[in-house]
């Protein structure tokens, strides 16, 4: 079998395995109050994120992939350190230990979080707008960060009620 063929199966294996895992973290999370937070949270958290650097060398080379997640990071921390501390744009919180460590008292695998579920939205805007085999250009360069970005909402309002329900549990 030629080299590039194996890289190929093996990329493929590496991806269905990171979706596993998600699949796994999905599962852990009816058992939350039984299985620490924590585990549970990083599943969530590094196989989105590693899927986003390995899928997105694969179709934006590691110079795309290392740009889009550095927006990722830094646009996702920088939002969510400036309403801790001011309130806008997401309005006041704060985030509990659940997550583990924090920078700038936002939890890295928060932002980790962003940067695995910002590229999933962005490939799925991608699918959605049928763009994925054409360079982007006329309407679709701003069509597509606008559907990434619903999508991301999208993901985002729906996790907000999960992890409320988790620090709940997480509190009994």
């Amino acid at each position: 079998m030629p080299p590039i063929a194996v890289k190929n199966e093996q990329r493929l294996f590496l991806l269905l395995a990171l979706l596993l895992l998600f699949l796994v973290a999905r599962i852990l999370q009816l058992f939350a109050g039984r299985i620490p937070s924590l585990l549970i949270v990083t599943f969530h958290v590094i196989p989105p994120a590693l899927f986003a650097v390995v899928h997105g060398a694969r179709i934006y080379r590691s110079r795309g992939i290392l740009i889009f997640a550095t927006l990722c990071l830094g646009v996702g921390t920088l939002f969510e350190s400036l309403s801790l501390r001011t309130g806008f744009p997401f309005g006041y919180y704060r985030f509990t230990d659940l997550m583990g460590p924090k920078l700038f008292d936002v939890p890295i695998l928060l932002s980790l979080a962003y940067g695995g579920m910002g590229y999933l939205s962005w490939v799925l805007a991608v699918v959605i707008l049928d763009c994925q085999n054409e360079p982007l250009s006329g309407k679709k360069i701003v069509l597509l960060p606008l559907a990434a970005s619903f999508v991301m909402t999208a993901w985002d309002l729906s996790m907000d009620a999960v992890w409320a329900d988790m620090v709940s549990s997480a509190a009994e």
